[in-house]
């Protein structure tokens, strides 16, 4: 049997970005072994690329390696030993030396054939589509693939074989139904692994108690179950435990998709979730940071109804990383406005 091996690192809204190009690449492959490389979890707050593509279908095989010597070491062994014919490389670094790096790993693992490696000094960059908008992730990798791959509400989203609720999920869907009946349902996600895109608890509870006041509007907060995140998403469920409804760790990553049945708008920060609600044709109101080009990280958007909330005080911080402001940037987004847009489009 043919075995193609696919390197990519990331987690769930990385992984989404390329889910297009997973369909293609098993629909090309349909009777091949494929393997998906990936890099281990670093922190609680992430989820690895296998909890969200077992029982997908798109992959066979799963291999996790971490950043040390001794475990690289094994990985090239492991590698060496399956013979694969084929690999894809679908890494999201920029950096040609990275990329020359891994190449030559790969190179002498015996794979015959090397795929997608963006050696083009264009490949490795985001094309201005507008003033000051870039290309998405997943169209760069349109250009390098250069395939006719589709994006549409069939291709984006991901569909699980076995679909299986505990009941604390199975109570918490069935109370989605009820709600949505009668009520406007707006997913509150203010979760992030990255402190410079956080928007803070005060923004937050400001927005929270904006919103409550409309009677026809129920609020939906999702989170990990990762202490900060309990503990943050409890500090706004105390608002109005009348009025907010507090998912928050109570979903398996392969089953809060289900949850997006029933709401009618996500509002938060540029997170996995919000690539998964995105998926499912949710409209999406992001808070972002300037931590990368405007448009980079942006969701699909199948609704056309999602807007953007993006500071205006520096420039992007892709080469500095690290806001010279702190967070006065993404500090700077007004609750106030969100308000203003959700009212336009409620």
């Amino acid at each position: 049997m043919n075995k193609v091996l696919i390197f990519r690192v990331g987690h769930i809204g990385d992984t989404y970005k390329i889910v297009p190009i997973l369909k293609y690449i098993r629909n090309k492959y349909i009777n091949s072994e494929i393997t998906i490389l990936f890099n281990e979890n670093y922190n609680s707050k992430t989820v690895d690329i296998k909890k969200l593509l077992e029982d997908t279908n798109l992959v066979n095989n799963f291999i996790s390696y971490k950043l040390d010597l001794l475990d690289i070491f094994k990985l090239f062994i492991k590698i060496s030993k399956n013979r694969y014919s084929e690999l894809i490389y679908l890494s999201p670094t920029l950096k040609l030396s990275t990329v020359l790096r891994d190449y030559i790993f790969f190179k002498l693992t015996f794979i015959n054939k090397l795929k997608y490696f963006p050696f083009k000094k264009t490949h490795r960059k985001y094309l201005r589509i507008e003033k000051d908008i870039y290309e998405n992730e997943t169209n760069r990798y349109l250009r390098i693939i250069n395939e006719n791959i589709i994006i549409n509400k069939h291709t984006v989203k991901l569909d699980y074989l076995n679909t299986k609720l505990n009941k604390e999920e199975d109570l918490s869907i069935n109370l989605l139904k009820e709600i949505y009946k009668n009520k406007y349902i707006i997913n509150i996600h203010p979760g992030t692994k990255i402190q410079i895109n956080n928007w803070g608890l005060k923004n937050w509870k400001r927005l929270v108690s904006e919103l409550i006041k409309k009677d026809n509007i129920h609020l939906i907060i999702t989170g990990s179950n990762s202490k900060s995140e309990l503990e943050f998403n409890d500090e706004i469920f105390k608002i109005n435990k009348n009025k907010i409804t507090n998912l928050t760790g109570v979903f398996d990553i392969k089953n809060i998709n289900l949850i997006y049945t029933y709401i009618n708008l996500y509002v938060g920060h540029d997170t996995g979730l919000m690539h998964i609600a995105a998926s499912r044709n949710v409209p999406i109101f992001g808070i972002f940071s300037n931590r990368f080009q405007k448009g980079i990280w942006y969701p699909f958007d199948l609704s056309n109804k999602n807007y953007i909330f993006y500071p205006t005080c520096c420039e992007y911080l892709y080469k500095n990383k690290y806001c010279q402001h702190y967070k006065k940037c993404i500090l700077s987004i007004n609750y106030s406005d969100i308000v203003k847009k959700i009212n336009e489009l409620n």
